[in-house]
């Protein structure tokens, strides 16, 4: 009775390949020649993901560091100010950087 109604299933689904043994490759078979797996990700993609992952903890070190230095140096208000200028001076170089692309040539 289960073993009609697995078969009638399959037959619903319309593989027929699934009723077949040898259809199914296991493990330990080699690939076929010019066989790509497409479930790997690749070397080169953990990599970036490494040196992104190691960037982005230096970066909020070098962050903290600053903030810290700052902070500790001037107070509070001081820390204030110095993030404030920093941001106007990042802000202030973004955007000479943009109007000069953005210029008509002469």
């Amino acid at each position: 009775m289960i073993r009609s109604s697995v078969s009638s299933l399959l037959e619903d689904v319309g593989d027929a390949n699934a009723r077949d043994p040898s259809s199914v490759r296991s493990s330990s078979d080699p690939p076929r020649e010019g066989y790509v797996n497409e479930d790997e990700l690749g070397s080169s993609l953990w990599l970036m993901c490494i040196g992104f992952a190691l960037a982005v903890g230096v970066g909020t070190f070098l962050v903290f560091a600053l903030i810290g230095g700052a902070w500790y140096r001037w107070g509070a208000f001081g820390a204030l100010i110095f993030c404030s200028g920093l941001t106007l001076l990042v802000a202030w170089l973004y955007d000479r950087h943009t109007a000069k692309r953005r210029s008509p040539p002469p």
